[in-house]
């Protein structure tokens, strides 16, 4: 039962990271496209 629990926790974890990261590429485009607008 702990092994099911850590293993859904290690799929949420590594899914939230991967959204986090995405959007974090996302905001950095986002600034570098108003930084290169002048």
């Amino acid at each position: 039962m702990t092994a099911l629990l850590l293993a859904a926790a290690v799929l949420l974890i590594r899914h939230a990271w991967r959204r986090l990261a995405a959007a974090d590429r996302t905001v950095r485009d986002a600034l570098e496209d108003l930084e290169h607008k002048d």
